[in-house]
C-alpha cells in the first residue's frame, strides 16, 4: 500500500501559486516548492508524478482564480470594459501570475486561430456580454472580442513586465477609445476591407538615404 502523501494536492498547488507570485515563475521546481513546504521533494512526486502535471494543474488554478476575478464584471456597464480593466488590474496586483498565464514561453509558436478559441471561460463570457449589450452577430463579436483582447493584453503585459503602468483614468480612456474605433469599424461593414501591404520604394530609399548623408555633414 503506497504511504499517505504529507502534503495534499491542493496544498502543494497553493504553495505553488504562491511561490511563483512571491518570487516570479523562475522559482517553479520541485526543489523551491519543497522548500517552501518544509519537506522534501518526495511528497510533490507522491501526488503529481512529475513536475509537468503539477504545472498544468497550477496553470488551472491560476486560470479559475484570474476567471472568478474577470466573471464579476457581468455586473457592470458597460461589462466588456469592465472585463478589460479587471484583466489590466490583475497584471498589475499579481504580475507573476498573470506572466505564468500568458507570457511564458511555449513549446512552438501558435497562430491566431489556435490562441483565439483556447481561451476557455473568460473568451466566452467576453464574446456573450459584448452580444449581450451590443447586439452584434456572434462573427462579429467574436472579431470584436480578438482585437480588443490583442489591444488590452498588450497593455498587461506592460504592466506585468514594469515597462510602463496606466493610471486608472488614462486606462478608461484608452480601452474606451479602441472599442469604440473597432466597434465603429464593424458596424461600418468595413471590418474586412484589406488595407495596403508596405512595398519597398527604391526612391523613398534613396531620398532618405540622401538626407542621411546631408544630416551627417551638418554634424
Amino acid at each position: 500500500m503506497p504511504p499517505k502523501p504529507k502534503f495534499t494536492k491542493e496544498e502543494v498547488i497553493a504553495t505553488s501559486i504562491a511561490l511563483i507570485a512571491e518570487k516570479g515563475t523562475e522559482s517553479f521546481s520541485a526543489r523551491e516548492i519543497a522548500k517552501k513546504l518544509g519537506t522534501s521533494v518526495s511528497p510533490i512526486f507522491t501526488a503529481f508524478g512529475n513536475m509537468d502535471n503539477l504545472e498544468s494543474e497550477v496553470r488551472e488554478a491560476i486560470m479559475c482564480r484570474f476567471n472568478a476575478h474577470l466573471k464579476k464584471a457581468a455586473a457592470y456597464k458597460p461589462a466588456f470594459k469592465e472585463v478589460g480593466i479587471r484583466m489590466v488590474r490583475f497584471a498589475k496586483e499579481e504580475p507573476e501570475l498573470f506572466k505564468m498565464l500568458f507570457m511564458t514561453e511555449n513549446a512552438g509558436e501558435k497562430a491566431p486561430e489556435i490562441v483565439f478559441g483556447n481561451l476557455g471561460e473568460m473568451e466566452d463570457l467576453c464574446i456573450n456580454l459584448i452580444r449581450r449589450d451590443y447586439g452584434l452577430e456572434r462573427s462579429d463579436a467574436i472579431m470584436l472580442f480578438q482585437h480588443v483582447w490583442t489591444y488590452t493584453y498588450g497593455i498587461c503585459a506592460m504592466c506585468a513586465s514594469c515597462v510602463c503602468t496606466f493610471p486608472e483614468e488614462e486606462l478608461f480612456k484608452r480601452l474606451g477609445v479602441q472599442f469604440y474605433a473597432i466597434m465603429t469599424f464593424i458596424k461600418s461593414g468595413k471590418a474586412n476591407i484589406q488595407t495596403p501591404v508596405p512595398e519597398f520604394s527604391s526612391e523613398e530609399a534613396a531620398r532618405h538615404g540622401q538626407m542621411w548623408q546631408e544630416l551627417r555633414k551638418e554634424d
